[in-house]
């Protein structure tokens, strides 16, 4: 439940619902409180985790005098933690952070099974008790995710975007400025394509205070930032160990939350779905798109080289391939929660004597073929969810008590 609700003010200002209390999560709750630009709900499974880092964040704004933005915004700024979706009703925003970070030695495409039930599941959760709100999607693989959201969401496209392209370039300006010795504000960078190892940094749109870095830099140097660009979140990664990059992808997703919540209409790198710009069609790719209050108001078309364009078309292909990979275990793992809980429903978990012609018996009264999940079945059998036993002479199923944490795990609930 959300801690202190009595302190919520009688007129409602924006609202900003961030889902998964990690690292990048709790860093754009502070940012977005120390900015004092909307109230926050910090939601994450773990009990106590975001009740914990929202009194702290509380309890911080005083001395960071975060009331001061008073007279600019005018609005008493709150943050909370619960673990209830319905505490985040009526976001503004709602911001997905959840599921799990890379480790070294790991692509943001090897979290792809891991994350996306993660994803799908709060998208659904949080568009339900906020069904006009924008959706920002932060959890990696980026440009998958985004479009899992998209579709779990039922969201118009324009209302999904997911945090790419800025922070790309936001990593691309930085080793600009860092190899010439300018003040990183003085560069302007851009990046496109996939927030992976394929995006499309692009120098010819590259400025230190309007002077192209090609007239700053040789190719050598160039193509060394390049790929360092490419390579950023991996770099901190190896360095840190035990997590990912957290500062500077919550301060890039503070960004577009401000742009959509003060209507801003700011140009920047964002995962945006694609209608037939750039020569791609239904897919979440890094584009240079303007935020609003509506959310992707437009998407800018570059003109790009023959090889520019072809990169960005090679980024965009790795980006299907793996959405097509997510749609399948999305696939697997509800047949997977419908089997399973039809052998809960038959008593399996209880010693009932369940026999597989029972099993297919149910299988059959949903319309589906037993056949179907003859693969699944076997899978579950390997992995010790469920097993068998001889029974009056009968070849009984048990629903192992791993079988039944599968389930309560694929139904997030305590329930079973």
């Amino acid at each position: 439940m959300i801690m202190h609700s009595s302190v919520w003010p009688s007129h409602r200002p924006a609202r900003v619902s961030i889902i998964g209390a990690g690292k990048v999560g709790s860093t754009l709750a502070q940012r977005i409180v120390e900015k004092n630009i909307a109230d926050v709900v910090l939601l994450d499974v773990v009990p106590g985790l975001a009740e914990g880092i929202a009194l702290d964040l509380m309890q911080a704004r005083g001395i960071e005098r975060c009331d001061r933005a008073f007279l600019v915004r005018s609005a008493y700024r709150c943050v909370f933690g619960t673990n209830n979706y319905a505490d985040t009703a009526e976001s503004n925003v709602v911001v997905i952070t959840a599921g799990s970070p890379r480790k070294p030695g790991m692509s943001r495409d090897d979290l792809l099974q891991v994350n996306a039930t993660i994803v799908v599941e709060a998208a659904k959760n949080a568009i339900a008790h906020s069904p006009d709100a924008i959706l920002l999607v932060v959890t990696n693989p980026l440009d998958v995710m985004t479009y899992l959201a998209w579709q779990a969401s039922g969201l118009p496209p324009q209302r999904v975007v997911g945090m790419a392209g800025g922070l790309d370039s936001a990593r691309f300006q930085a080793f600009i400025a860092m190899e010439l010795g300018v003040p990183t504000v003085d560069v302007s960078a851009m990046v496109l394509g996939s927030h992976g190892d394929l995006m499309v940094p692009l120098p010819r749109y590259c400025t230190v205070s309007g002077i192209p870095i090609t007239e700053l830099m040789d190719n050598e140097t160039i193509e060394r930032l390049v790929e360092r660009t490419r390579n950023a979140g991996s770099e901190i990664v190896q360095l840190l160990q035990t997590g990912g990059a957290y500062f500077a992808p919550a301060a890039t997703t503070c960004l577009m939350v401000e742009s959509i919540l003060f209507n801003q209409s700011r140009f920047m790198p964002a995962s945006a779905y694609l209608q037939g710009e750039y020569g791609l069609k239904d897919i979440f790719i890094g584009v240079p798109c303007r935020l609003g209050s509506s959310g992707v108001e437009s998407v800018l078309e570059l003109n790009l080289t023959e090889t520019e364009r072809a990169a960005l078309h090679a980024s965009a292909q790795s980006v299907l391939k793996n959405i097509q990979r997510a749609n399948e275990i999305m696939s697997e793992s509800q047949s997977t929660t419908r089997l399973l809980l039809a052998l809960w429903k038959l008593g399996a978990h209880k010693s009932t004597d369940v026999k597989r012609v029972d099993l297919t018996e149910k299988i059959k009264r949903t319309g589906e073929k037993a056949s179907d999940y003859q693969g699944i079945f076997d899978k579950l059998e390997q992995e010790g969810a469920i097993a068998f036993e001889i029974k009056n002479r009968n070849r009984v199923i048990l629903l192992t008590e791993k079988g039944v944490q599968m389930l309560r795990e694929l139904l997030n609930t305590d329930e079973f």
